[in-house]
């Protein structure tokens, strides 16, 4: 409802509620109360609004509700500063997380720009979440995207190289935490792998899966084959590729 005066406001007013369609009442000054009662009177009966009783139940059905556990698919990226512990030795605590911070804002842009969910905050390093039928390409062109923000301010801020690694698979989707306070959160096996992925990446590349990575349209990705690797709670070692330069440039084979 608006209340305004007569003239050409008035005019202006009730042509917009027309065209937009979210004006209940127009009511030009001077207003008696009567009129006022009788608008707002009309403007209830056509709404035929919730009496408060019953809002405040399906408020209170809301808030009681449980939070669902779902099974779905999910590619999950992680990224991590690598050398964080020299970092902090040779710059000072205010300089090395005023730098952290504005890297991992950059990283949780590009991570909605690919379409993509910020799961969580790992210390230096974030953990997203993509769904839908693209979502290993459009995870891959994120990772991509932040190499390449990398690489152009190399020289412009503090030197904080990132490593990334990348899974897709099936999930487990729920909530953590005490009442009051769960957050979303998602288990599972990519999601470990994404994070020994990560931890083995050397700095400024992505480490994935061969299968995931033979998913996707390689032209223009460079990339190299990164062998078989072992890692720490998997059974069989995993075929990997390290995306972002021509060559593994250290040794991958890590327990």
């Amino acid at each position: 409802m608006v209340i305004t005066s007569s003239g050409a406001s008035l005019g202006e007013i009730e042509t917009l509620g027309v065209l937009a369609g979210g004006l209940d009442a127009v009511l030009e000054r001077p207003l008696d109360e009567a009129r006022f009662l009788a608008a707002l009177q009309q403007v209830l009966a056509k709404r035929k609004l919730l009496t408060p009783s019953s809002i405040m139940g399906a408020a209170q059905a809301i808030s009681n509700r449980e939070h669902s556990v779902e099974l779905a698919a999910r590619t999950i990226l992680f990224t991590d500063v690598r050398g964080s512990t020299q970092l902090l030795e040779t710059t000072t605590t205010q300089m090395f997380f005023k730098e952290l911070n504005y890297k991992l804002t950059q990283q949780v842009a590009v991570v909605r720009q690919f379409s993509g969910d910020v799961v969580k905050f790992t210390g230096d390093g974030l953990m997203a979440s993509f769904q839908g039928f693209d979502r290993l390409t459009q995870a891959v062109r994120c990772a991509l995207k932040i190499l390449e923000l990398e690489k152009e301010q190399a020289y412009q801020h503090l030197s904080m190289p990132f490593g990334q690694g990348l899974c897709d698979g099936l999930v487990v989707c729920g909530f953590v935490g005490e009442e009051k306070h769960e957050r979303p959160d998602i288990f599972g096996w990519p999601v470990h792998l994404a994070a020994r992925l990560c931890g083995h990446a050397p700095a400024g590349t992505l480490l994935m899966k061969k299968k995931d990575f033979d998913r996707i349209d390689p032209d223009g990705i460079p990339h190299a084959h990164a062998g078989f690797l072992e890692f720490r709670g998997m059974k069989e070692p995993v075929e990997c590729v390290q995306v972002g330069l021509l060559a593994p440039t250290e040794p991958l084979h890590h327990g």
